[in-house]
């Protein structure tokens, strides 16, 4: 069950508690107000933990199944940059390590949002012990003047690693004047502007393919430009090769995430069914005539019976 402990987290903890022990300090010589807990070399070693975490989590349960390469190409720099943030913002300045956290909201956004209700739930759960250990490591901390205890606050930022990121971004600037909200707030916009334009761009593709009789054809035709071509894919492939929602308890799940197919549904299908009631869309058949040199056969966990409580 995800609730009990896994063998990679108790892992996690035990290097996190050592590490604490050596660079522990004096609790009363602590300033918090950026980085939550004694430094920023505590607060990346717990944020270097919690992502190691999520990292196995995903990878035994597969919430978000198994991501696209460039999501990769994209999660595996920006993690870097993140724990190692006190040492990069010092090579390239304020101004653009505002600007790079700004991606870091978005993703963190994003996550939240498409966790929905599930992760809304799944954090309800976990705040009966989150808050009782963090209200505890502080005081231990007070009593014994050190910041050692703050180790045991790893479940806290690893479930919620994205607000953390995002409330830890956000605490990054100084005097939270206009230019630096300009920069922390223009990769997610430009983001969000991009995310628009392939939503609205595999919205034109649903709407071309249903007013055509012909529908072979018409799939023909659009996937020769590049651009509607990697779109159209992720349209015939939803439900069965991308998923679009958490599914927690229904024993099976597409094993692929892609956030651009899940950005559109979030935009367009907040309340309702993507696909579904689409012409050919979501059809492994189609998907066949249309991609036949794509597999469509896949052996990961969630491709198979597994729900969450397995």
């Amino acid at each position: 069950m995800i609730l009990i402990p896994k063998i990679y987290f108790i892992i996690a903890q035990l290097a996190v508690i050592i590490l604490f022990f050596l660079f522990k300090k004096n609790n009363d010589l602590v300033k918090r107000e950026i980085h939550l807990f004694a430094s920023p070399l505590h607060f990346s070693i717990l944020l270097s933990a919690a992502i190691a975490i999520g990292y196995f989590l995903n990878k035994d349960v597969q919430l978000f199944c198994i991501t696209v390469d460039w999501v990769s190409w994209i999660l595996i720099p920006f993690g870097i940059f993140l724990i190692g943030n006190g040492l990069f913002k010092n090579l390239i300045g304020e101004k653009v390590n505002l600007l790079i956290l700004g991606i870091g909201i978005f993703i963190s956004t994003y996550i939240i949002l498409f966790g929905s209700t599930n992760y809304l739930f799944f954090i309800g759960l976990e705040l009966f012990l989150i808050v009782p250990i963090f209200l505890l490591s502080r005081f231990l901390n007070r009593k014994f003047n050190t910041t050692f205890f703050d180790a045991f606050n790893l479940l806290g930022v690893a479930v919620l690693l994205p607000v953390v990121i995002i409330y830890w971004s956000i605490k990054q600037m100084k005097i939270k004047s206009i230019q630096e909200k300009v920069m922390l707030g223009t990769m997610p916009v430009l983001i969000l502007c991009t995310g628009i334009f392939f939503t609205f761009r595999m919205n034109k593709i649903i709407k071309t393919v249903n007013d055509y009789d012909n529908t072979i054809e018409t799939f023909e035709n659009i996937i020769k430009n590049k651009t509607d071509r990697y779109l159209t894919e992720l349209l015939l492939g939803a439900h069965w090769k991308y998923h679009i929602e958490i599914c927690m308890v229904d024993g099976w799940r597409p094993p692929f995430h892609d956030p651009v197919l899940g950005f559109s549904y979030l935009v367009f299908y907040p309340l309702g069914s993507f696909g579904y009631y689409e012409k050919s869309f979501g059809s492994k058949e189609m998907y066949r005539r249309i991609f036949p040199n794509e597999n469509t056969i896949f052996e990961c966990r969630c491709a198979k019976h597994q729900t969450i409580l397995d």
